[in-house]
């Protein structure tokens, strides 16, 4: 004898509310308390919990196939104690892994009229160019999954450029010589208390000579650096003053040259020959012509004794 369980399904939920629910659930086990929740063999989404008094820790998740919920603690209310990790992922993480050991991987639906985009993690509207500007490691673009009724239609607000001195990686004054382009948030929040820190605080733009005025009642936020180091919108230590410029040494005149007598062309275009100089001696006229040149005297040719002249 056994009972079998048909219940008929209900929608309790629309798919546009458990998509993004799952969104949220699914960053707890990527990057959030619940880490040691990640199966080997399949995607899963959770959510931890913790009573107070510390007397109970929770763990409810599921994968593609299977919810299940752990409980961890005492029947009468007792202090756990001090954990680093919640004892109630780990139970579930066990039991999950053998009973998804011999099933096919399977990945979690995604409805239809789901877009990607790109957008910014401070403005949360659609990233510009100077988003990826950002000095912090990667810039601040993040690819999201939206349906498309609920995409952003607005640029982000928040990113403005900010000039960096290359010589001190800080805010450029200025007598900055040489500068990069980054970006900054141009944004002005306050505290209800003073002393407050915020480590991004280091990422809001300023300008130079300018204090934005604190709202009365409120406080400014302190911004330290990662380290211990100088806060990254602390303006340049090195170029406070302006740059001593001396000036070049005067030009020497320029040579004067004699004036130069442009020739008239003849008549016929052509340049005509330089005029003679008054007074000048005209060129003698030799009336002799030159004496023949003398050639030389032909030998008379020798005639042996034996013939006589006449014969």
């Amino acid at each position: 004898m056994y009972f079998e369980n048909k219940a008929e399904p209900v929608v309790a939920v629309s798919a546009k509310t458990a998509y993004y629910t799952e969104i949220c659930l699914s960053d707890v086990v990527n990057s959030g308390t619940a880490t040691t929740a990640q199966l080997s063999n399949s995607p899963s989404v959770g959510k931890t919990g913790t009573t107070s008094d510390n007397k109970d820790r929770w763990f409810a998740g599921y994968t593609p196939y299977y919810t299940g919920v752990c409980w961890y603690g005492y029947d009468i209310g007792r202090d756990l104690g001090s954990y680093s990790y919640n004892p109630g992922v780990h139970m579930w993480k066990q039991v999950m892994e053998y009973a998804h050991k011999d099933l096919e991987r399977k990945e979690f639906e995604r409805p239809y009229g789901v877009e990607s985009f790109t957008y910014c993690m401070d403005s949360g509207l659609l990233a510009n160019e100077y988003c990826r500007l950002d000095p912090r490691s990667g810039g601040r673009l993040v690819t999201g999954h939206l349906f498309a009724e609920d995409i952003p239609a607005q640029t982000c607000n928040v990113h403005v450029p900010a000039e960096i001195c290359t010589a001190s990686n800080c805010l450029a004054t200025p007598y900055c010589q040489t500068t990069r382009t980054v970006a900054l948030m141009n944004i002005h929040r306050w505290a209800p208390v003073s002393g407050v820190q915020l480590y991004d605080e280091q990422f809001v733009a300023k300008i130079w000579g300018q204090t934005p005025s604190v709202p009365e009642g409120s406080y400014p936020i302190v911004a330290y650096g990662a380290n211990n180091t100088a806060p990254y919108n602390t303006f340049c230590p090195l170029h406070t003053t302006p740059v001593a410029v001396s000036e070049p040494s005067p030009a020497p005149p320029p040579s004067e040259e004699p004036p130069v007598t442009p020739e008239t062309p003849g008549p016929t275009g052509e340049e005509s020959p330089s005029p003679i100089p008054e007074n000048s001696p005209e060129p003698e006229e030799n009336s002799e012509s030159p004496p023949p040149s003398e050639e030389p005297p032909v030998p008379e040719a020798s005639v042996p004794w034996w013939i006589l002249p006449g014969d």
